[in-house]
Formats: C-alpha cells, structure tokens, sequence
C-alpha cells in the first residue's frame, strides 16, 4: 500500500499529486481481501512514517518530513531534568486540584512533613514507587518519626505513591516535545495544516500527561489498625472517576470508614484509659495518634462527639480546681461546639461521677441576729458551703439553742427569760451561729425595708426584709409583714419577682399602720468589664466570674493579646491552636 502511493503520487509526470483513498483501494484490492482493512492500514502508515503527508483522504511522499519524524527527534533531545521537572509539576496539579486536605509533595525526611492534629495526605515522588522495598522503609521513617523525635500523630497521615516508574515521564516527555514542535514552528516551516495539526497534538498530550498521573498514583498508604503499614490499590482509575484524584481517594476511605467526619462518642468510652479523668487535649491527642480510631479531617469532630456524649449521658465534661473539685460540671444537658475547650484543664469523665464530698467548709445561718419577745417562734435558715463557695445540701445539720429550745427544721421557740442567746448548727466539726436577743419588747416606731435601692433584670427574683425599731432600742426582724409591690409579684416571705416591664417601682412593708417602701429598678443588667489578668489567674477568672455566665447567649469575650517575642515556628502553633478552638486564626506580626 506504501509502494502504491508513492508511485501515485511521485510517478511520472505525477510529482507532487496526491493518491486518494479509491485509487488506493484500486490498486491493492484482490478477490479475497477485506477492503476494510485499507483504513486501518493507512492510518498506522500516517502514524509511523516520517516522509507521509495526509490530508484527509488524500495522501503522498514527498521530501519534507512530516511531524511523526518532528516529533521523535524531538523526543530523542528532551533532557532528564526537564522531564523530571514536567512530571513533578503534573502531579502537583493534579493534586493541587482539590483543598479538601492539606498536602505535603515529594517528603524525603520526616521533618517534611507537620506532627499536627489536622489529616495530612503526602504525595510521594514519582521515584518511589509501590514495588520498592525502599519504599516501605520510608514511609515507616515518615510516619513513626518527625525530625529527632517521634511523630505524636500518626493517625493524621496519608500518602499517595506511585505505581509505574516511566508511565507519568514517557507522557512528559511527549508534552515537552509537541511544545517545543510549537515554539520552533516558523522554523520548521510548518504549514497551516500542520501548526492546527500541532495544537492538537499539545492538548491531547496534556491530557494524556494528566491521565497518566491518575492510573499512576492508585496506592494510598497509611498505618493501621495493626500499627503496620496498610496499602489501598483503587485499581484502574482515570480523570472521570471523580472531580480531582484527592476527592476519589477520600471517597473510597470514607465507604471504607478508614476515614470519617465524625467520631461516635461510645468510640472514646470503649478506649477510655486507665485513669478517671480523660483532659480534652489528651482525647485529641489519642484519636490522631492511635490507628484505633478513624482517621478524622479536623479537630472540631472532637468537640462534636463530647457534645454528644454529654448530651447522651456516657460522660461529663467538666473543669477541675486546684483543690481536684469538678467546677463547672456539665452532665447530660446540651452543649455545643464552641463551647468545648480542648486544652489540659477540661475534662471529660465518664457517667455517673464519682461521688464528691459533702464537707461543708463554711455554715452560714440566717438571719445572724434577731431580737424576739418571750414564747414567740422564729424559723431560722441555714446554707452550707464548699471551699469553692458553691452551695451544698445535706440532711444531716444538728442544731442547738440556748435561750429555748430548736427544732431540727431550725424553728426557734423564745423561752420566758429575757438575755442574749445562741443558737448553732453543725456539719460534722463544721459549725454556724446567730445571736438571739429575748426581750419584752415596747411599742413599734418604724419598720425599715431592705434593700433599699436595688437593681433586677426582667423576670429575676430578689429577697426583701423588714426591721421593726421599737421605742425600748431594740431592733427587730418583723414576722407579720404585709407585702405589696408594683412592677412585679411579692410573697409573703418578701420574695419578689420582677415582671417583664422595665422601669422603676416600689415596695411596701406593712406593719398596722406603720409603713416603709423601698424602689426597685427592673432592667435588663449588662455588665462590662476590662482590665489586665496576671497568667497565674487566668483558670480562676474563668472559673470564678465567667463559669456561671458559659452557657448564657449573648455572652461576648473579646480577647486582646500582645506577645513582645516569638518565633515563626510559636506562631504556627498559635495558627493551628486557635483553628482547633475555632477562632479566627489571623495573627498580626
């Protein structure tokens, strides 16, 4: 077939003509031949001879090389650094294509790569192939070790490796030389045809180049549940198979669950360690190091399962004072997100919480002084405190009374003799007094309210009292006091709770005749404060003024902090703390 168009179009006084697709087939047909096979074998000619022109159907040798000759002299003159530098730069495209991970290309030591609790994917160099026992080595130097030390988190790695040691450069190579083909075309005195013939030529190779790329990277490696390496061969795998190589690689660990979004919080309750109280930062910790647990995108997973497990009763969360008090406690309610703190002073503690002690620190009995007339009855109050301040209750409270006698409810009956006397109630070695003062008593002068002025937010409950000054001198708690309030409700123990209205209003004390009011304001309290705190009451200024407001909306932090030295590598720390916590990570330097 070749001999017939080269006399077609070379014979005679035929220089320069071209032989068409029918004079061929004339020429070579025979009875027994399938004419079919024409078109196969001219399209292999047009791809394999140096000297061939073909436009169309239409062919014929002549003297000027053709691009197939171009292009593989080209070929034979493409330096290996160049197509080193090609290969190099196709992958990392490839890669680069999706920001679902962070990426590391081409590690050589384990210093390349981050020890950070964020899922990491490095894409090994093409010269490391799957096959390679040095391969294997490697990777069990990058995830075991990071620079002179060991690596923390192991369970934050993946890496991509190659399978073909020539597929991605022989593809370079061919992209290389179809652009040099390009730049060189005035040269070459290409024609129009073949200048379109060449654009082609680059974009296919570019696909090829991409192509090659994909079937070459389908081994994902990792560690282990067995702490060995784990391979994962997705088999043949091309550009349509997902939107970017990085998105098929986590689709297939997903469906696998090797690595997921979330973490079940009765995971962290099956490998709870030997010790009751579990800091967040040390869960963190063990989910990105131990191959036990998925592999997971970002820390914030972490916070959503202690949210979880709160909510569903496997654990509490809590903070702990320097006396080892749980303070604040939060078990089996809602909590979300942001307001989880992974650091080494929260906790997680499995349900139900070891019983705390319930040895009062101080008693406090109210009122601390009455004065009573003889045979009367007083019901005094008591409140029991830790060494945190928080309120305790225990059924076990003695109480004692000189001057007459006390119930174990602390209800006080005044015996006939006037004096001063005491009455005491005790927890353990743990005791409280108040005065009592037994008098006849004279005629009622004035009858006083407090608090005087006082502020309440909307809905808020505030104590009122009455002193009866008798005209003796003696002052009095008054009993048989009749309450009346406006911009709310009162009890008739003094109790008063604030109505949604703002603005301000009274209360009244009756006593006969004899009256005092008080004003209340009722808005809503918004409390501001700034000022310095000292590194050493960082934990108390949160467990002691904003641990009560946690959980309430509205409440706003705002934190500025000033560092006079730090160094980059601190800086990146800081970055990756504050995307862990979910804050904004702008830093200025």
């Amino acid at each position: 077939m070749a001999t017939a168009i080269f006399f077609e179009s070379n014979g005679g006084q035929t220089h320069g003509t071209y032989a068409t697709q029918p004079e061929i087939r004339l020429a070579v047909a025979e009875p027994d031949m399938d004419i079919g096979n024409v078109e196969a074998v001219l399209d292999t000619l047009s791809n394999s001879c140096y000297f061939l022109s073909a436009e169309g159907t239409n062919y014929r040798f002549s003297l000027q090389p053709n691009l197939n000759k171009i292009i593989s002299d080209r070929k034979a003159g493409v330096p290996g650094t160049e197509i080193a530098e090609w290969t190099r730069s196709a992958i990392i495209t490839a890669f680069n294509a999706s920001s679902a991970l962070p990426m590391k290309f081409f590690p050589e030591k384990s210093g390349d790569i981050p020890d950070h609790t964020a899922l990491t994917l490095a894409v090994l160099s093409p010269n490391h192939l799957r096959k390679d026992r040095e391969t294997e080595l490697l990777l069990e130097s990058l995830i075991k070790e990071h620079g002179t030390s060991a690596r923390t988190y192991k369970n934050a790695l993946l890496f991509a490796v190659d399978d073909s040691e020539d597929a991605i450069s022989a593809e370079a190579r061919n992209a290389i030389a179809w652009t040099r083909i390009r730049d060189e075309e005035d040269q070459l005195h290409l024609d129009e045809r073949q200048k379109k013939d060449v654009s082609g030529k680059i974009a296919k190779a570019e696909k090829d180049l991409r192509e090659a790329v994909w079937r070459s990277y389908k081994h994902i490696a990792m560690l282990g549940r067995d702490n060995q390496i784990q391979w994962m061969d997705l088999g043949l795998i091309h550009s349509s198979s997902a939107k970017t190589i990085v998105d098929l690689y986590l689709s297939e660990l997903l469906g696998k669950d090797i690595v997921s979004k979330s973490i079940n919080p009765r995971l962290l309750v099956n490998n709870w360690p030997a010790f009751q109280e579990w800091s967040t930062r040390s869960v963190l910790d063990a989910v990105f190091a131990s191959p036990r647990f998925p592999k997971l995108f970002t820390s914030d997973a972490i916070k959503d399962a202690i949210c979880k497990g709160v909510s569903n009763g496997f654990f509490a969360y809590v903070s702990m004072s320097k006396e080892g008090e749980y303070d604040p406690i939060f078990s089996k309610t809602e909590l979300q997100p942001q307001d989880i703190e992974i650091s080494d002073d929260w906790f997680i503690v499995k349900e139900p919480l070891p019983p705390r002690d319930q040895e009062p620190d101080s008693i406090i009995i109210s009122p601390g002084q009455i004065s009573i007339k003889p045979g009367d009855t007083f019901a005094f109050r008591v409140e029991l405190f830790d060494k945190q301040g928080k309120k305790l209750i225990s059924d076990n409270v003695e109480w004692h009374a000189t001057g007459g006698t006390i119930d174990q409810l602390g209800n006080f009956k005044a015996g006939q003799g006037e004096g001063s006397f005491a009455v005491t109630a005790s927890v353990g070695t743990i005791n409280g007094s108040a005065s009592v003062i037994i008098v006849v008593g004279g005629t009622l002068q004035r009858v006083e309210v407090a608090p005087q002025d006082s502020a309440i937010g909307p809905g808020k409950v505030l104590s009122f009292s009455a002193q009866g000054y008798y005209e003796d001198g003696h002052v009095v708690p008054i009993r048989d006091i009749l309450w009346s309030a406006s911009g709310g409700s009162i009890d008739d123990k003094g109790i008063f709770t604030a109505g949604q209205e703002e603005g301000i209003f009274e209360i009244e004390a009756r006593s006969g005749d004899i009256v005092d009011r008080s004003r209340v304001t009722i808005k809503k309290l918004k409390p501001h404060w700034e000022g310095e705190i000292p590194h050493q009451r960082w934990t108390q200024f949160y467990n002691r003024v904003l641990s009560k407001f946690a959980t309430r909306k509205g409440l706003k932090l705002t934190v500025s902090v000033d560092i006079p030295d730090a160094s980059e590598d601190e800086i990146e720390e800081m970055k990756l703390a504050l995307r862990e916590l979910s804050l904004q990570e702008d830093i200025e330097v």
